[in-house]
């Protein structure tokens, strides 16, 4: 309900982070051609891409956690946080959770896993010669998918551990960042399970819709006759994708709107499904 409330301007403030982020990727990508061949340069504009990305991710959880709580909210607090000091420590805090989870889920591929399938592709990716990487007869090895889908699920694991952090940030413009680290993931993992499943639960319909046509576009590329259906469906199944992080953010705003509304009674979470009735005891 509070989505629905809000639908149309969450739909225009979600087009304005993606056209916010993709600004960013053409921006960092045009100093990152400019300073490619000054040593050590890569590390500094990979942090500031992380940054800039956070910060707009920041806003958009704000946006929704203002609307979820029948509060004002407009597109420019999606740029909140750029004024926020302490997001230069989140940002590399994020960054670093990354580098090291991406470390952790690559191990067992460095040092068990078979690299001849893959060292092809590696070459083409270094040439940056895509015509020869369509032409491919194969992909890269399972080993290596695993990997990545294992990274993942870590990098999930880790934002859905912070997914009130931007909220404490908010909220608790004094409080210091540790501290809020800590509150949020204790506010997160106190009610897992409850939020967790709120979380599933709202984005069930749309994961279905992304799932189906993208097992539809995969299976119909094999058939020449259905090519243009494929090509159409390629513009169409992004839109489950779409409202999956949309109701999955919704979801998270207003359960915490929830939790911090029940601070002087004892929370009840929302219930994915009715309440048992009563029996009368006599």
């Amino acid at each position: 309900m509070s989505l629905r409330k809000n639908y149309s301007f969450s739909l225009l403030s979600l087009f304005a982070l993606f056209f916010l982020i993709n600004v960013s990727y053409f921006a960092l990508g045009f100093f990152s051609v400019l300073f490619m061949k000054i040593p050590f340069m890569a590390y500094p504009l990979i942090y500031l891409f992380t940054y800039v990305i956070t910060t707009f991710i920041f806003g958009f959880f704000l946006l929704t956690y203002l609307l979820s709580s029948n509060q004002r909210g407009v597109i420019g607090h999606l740029l909140y946080f750029f004024r926020e000091k302490r997001m230069f420590l989140i940002s590399l805090f994020y960054l670093a959770a990354f580098i090291i989870l991406l470390l952790l889920s690559f191990l067992p591929y460095v040092f068990f896993a078979d690299r001849a399938l893959d060292k092809e592709i590696y070459a083409l990716i270094l040439d940056a010669n895509v015509e020869a990487i369509m032409n491919l007869d194969h992909g890269f090895s399972i080993d290596f998918m695993l990997s990545v889908a294992l990274w993942i699920f870590l990098d999930l694991a880790f934002l859905f551990s912070f997914a009130y952090l931007p909220i404490y940030l908010y909220t608790e413009r004094k409080e210091k960042f540790f501290v809020l680290i800590k509150k949020s993931v204790k506010s997160v993992y106190s009610h897992y399970f409850s939020l967790l499943g709120l979380v599933l639960h709202s984005i069930a319909i749309p994961f279905l819709v992304f799932a189906v046509g993208f097992a539809i576009d995969r299976t119909l590329v094999h058939f020449d006759k259905f090519k243009m259906v494929s090509e159409t469906l390629r513009f169409i199944y992004p839109v489950g994708l779409i409202f999956v992080a949309l109701y999955s953010v919704f979801a998270i705003s207003v359960f915490f709107e929830e939790l911090s509304s029940s601070k002087e009674t004892e929370f009840q979470p929302i219930l994915l499904l009715p309440p048992p009735c009563e029996v009368d005891k006599e």
